[in-house]
């Protein structure tokens, strides 16, 4: 009697020994699942912060601003950041537009400067005596760097074909 009370007590304490190492384990795998689900829930997060910086930064770039000064405007391009502007170009004696807005598009803004280099190279053009062609070629140049739209790229290269030409022309006259 006393050897089977002591191989059932044995076996009592195995058997508890083996509920305990599965509570154990148990345990283990719950606290295991919690950190993996908070990591993949601190890596979530992450990604959408990460995501909606880049997505203000794309925002930001494709914004334009212009700041005036008494006779001359800037214009500002965004950077691609969160926040923040880069210096484009500054035009003198240019003036504001009519309405003047916080942010502007693309198609808003590089007008004005293609316009401000075409029209400096049409008062080049017109300056009495023989015309700077390297000056005009240059600020024609500049208006189509700003230049948006086919019509406008088709406007600079018609006028460099001119000054091409006339430069033949010119060269051709003086060797008779």
């Amino acid at each position: 009697a006393e050897e089977a009370a002591r191989i059932r007590m044995e076996e009592e304490a195995r058997l508890q020994a083996e509920e305990e190492a599965a509570r154990l384990l148990a345990e283990k795998r719950a606290q295991s699942a919690a950190i993996t689900k908070n990591l993949l829930t601190g890596a979530a997060c992450l990604a959408a912060l990460f995501t909606l910086v880049i997505g203000a930064s794309i925002f930001n770039a494709s914004q334009y601003f212009i700041k005036t000064s008494q006779d001359s405007i800037e214009i500002w391009k965004g950077a691609f950041s969160p926040r923040g502007q880069k210096h484009i170009i500054s035009l003198p004696a240019t003036a504001a537009p009519e309405t003047l807005k916080d942010v502007y598009t693309r198609g808003e803004v590089l007008p004005i400067a293609f316009h401000f280099y075409l029209e400096k190279a049409k008062e080049e053009a017109l300056r009495p005596g023989t015309p700077n062609f390297k000056a005009v070629e240059k600020l024609l140049k500049q208006a189509k760097s700003y230049a948006s739209t086919p019509g406008e790229h088709k406007i600079i290269e018609v006028q460099l074909q001119n000054i091409e030409k006339t430069i033949t022309t010119y060269k051709e006259e003086i060797k008779l």
